[in-house]
């Protein structure tokens, strides 16, 4: 509620509007997408949120009208060890970081590991911290390490 009317219902170009009155950093109105996200990179920020302008907000719900583009990171990194489970593998570096491996690619990985104890991997995820990746994912084998003259 906002001087004395309820947004909730209201279109997000209405909600807007109601919007550009509040004053304060934590409020951003967004509209050209290739700067705004030139501003997600250089921030390192998760994503954006696009919305449809005619969009109500759906409370305790999700909106097809709302889309989250996520700004997905890679890295390279060694694992050394790895966990099975019903479908597929966890594989485990050194520090403790923790990636699904799953499907076809999973049988590669368990049987590199086994013969050479070590792997490089490509993996995506969303943020990093000193010691943890948010929602960590395996992208590819990259080499594996032990042979790593002769490649695959």
């Amino acid at each position: 509620k906002f001087e004395g009317v309820w947004l909730i219902n209201k279109p997000l170009i209405e909600r807007k509007e109601y919007l550009k009155k509040i004053k304060g950093e934590n409020i951003k109105l967004i509209g050209d997408f290739p700067n705004d996200w030139d501003s997600v990179e250089k921030y390192q920020l998760e994503g954006i949120i696009l919305k449809y302008p005619n969009s109500t907000y759906q409370y305790g719900q999700r909106s097809k009208e709302w889309i989250k583009v996520k700004a997905i990171k890679e890295e390279e990194i060694e694992f050394t060890s790895f966990e099975e489970n019903n479908k597929g593998l966890t594989i485990i570096n050194e520090q403790g970081i923790r990636v699904a491996c799953l499907g076809e690619q999973a049988k590669k990985v368990k049987e590199l590991l086994e013969q050479n104890k070590k792997i490089k991997a490509k993996i995506n995820y969303l943020e990093k911290t000193s010691d943890k990746y948010r929602q960590p994912t395996f992208k590819e084998l990259i080499w594996n390490i032990a042979n790593a003259e002769t490649g695959f």
